[in-house]
């Protein structure tokens, strides 16, 4: 069944694969908190998704998704799309309650933020993050388990200090997709549209079963 077949009929919107969880992250004006069950075959799980996008890039300083924040992140700093989150997250979402966290480029780097915050993983069960496109961020105290994904022409992935964190210790799930040489291409089309993506299910597991869908 499709996700728009199955959102049709019962839910908003289901996130199957990273194919759909590209999309999503994509449809969001800068990021939002949902609702959601954490579907597999043997339970189902209350839980909020987190889904947040890219950069604009924008030189405003004050755009959350402008090249200033990206730059903070890269360097693990505090920025004002990490600090927007943080507060809805204390605002909109029960304490105690658990989250799954998904985000393309930048908003991958935001996740990987939040994952590691104290205050945050204090108050919540950080259940997981797919950060598709991203780079990795150099950051101590995060707990729950981080998906990287990258196309093999997408150059986003190896910035900052991604190079040792791809060969070692955060090592994303790589694919080539045909865009060598269409660098715009492999950081949006592949993750969005290339069937190859649809073996990881909505936790980044390959060929797993969970599933995301928003109530």
């Amino acid at each position: 069944m499709s996700s728009i077949a199955e959102a049709s009929n019962n839910y908003r919107f289901v996130v199957y694969n990273l194919n759909d969880a590209m999309r999503l992250s994509e449809s969001q004006t800068t990021f939002d908190i949902d609702r959601a069950l954490l579907i597999d075959d043997y339970d189902e799980k209350q839980i909020f998704l987190i889904t947040l996008r890219g950069t604009n890039r924008s030189m405003d300083k004050n755009d959350p998704l402008g090249i200033p924040t990206v730059i903070k992140a890269f360097f693990a700093k505090s920025n004002i799309y990490y600090e927007s989150v943080k507060e809805r997250i204390f605002s909109e979402i029960p304490q105690g309650a658990s989250i799954v966290m998904i985000g393309h480029s930048l908003g991958g780097m935001i996740a990987q933020q939040i994952a590691a915050d104290r205050t945050v993983k204090k108050n919540y069960k950080l259940l997981n993050v797919l950060a598709i496109g991203s780079p990795y961020v150099p950051i101590n105290g995060r707990e729950c388990p981080l998906h990287r994904f990258a196309d093999k022409a997408d150059v986003i992935p190896w910035l900052g200090f991604s190079v040792k964190a791809n060969l070692r210790t955060a090592k994303p799930a790589f694919a080539y997709n045909g865009y060598i040489g269409k660098p715009v291409l492999a950081h949006t089309e592949s993750y969005r549209d290339r069937s190859y993506w649809m073996r990881f299910d909505a936790m980044g597991e390959p060929f797993g079963r969970s599933r995301i869908a928003l109530v």
